[in-house]
């Protein structure tokens, strides 16, 4: 689990920011201030069912699911 630090990756195309976590999905709050275009893969299935959750507002990015949820 990388708990907000995102496991592996730069955010570019070849080498997408991983999301293992929680946290780590919600770190990409951080990057959308900023006018780059970052990659992202989601690498396991997440609950958000017991999170409060707040989704994501314009959101700036590319967002790979992988065929997962």
């Amino acid at each position: 689990m990388a708990n907000g630090a995102f496991g592996i990756g730069n955010g570019e195309q070849n080498n997408p920011f991983i999301i293992e976590d929680v946290q780590d999905l919600s770190a990409i709050r951080s990057h959308q201030t900023n006018s780059r275009t970052y990659y992202y893969k989601l690498n396991c299935h997440l609950n958000l069912k017991d999170v409060d959750w707040k989704p994501i507002k314009n959101f700036h990015g590319v967002f790979d699911g992988n065929a997962k949820t």
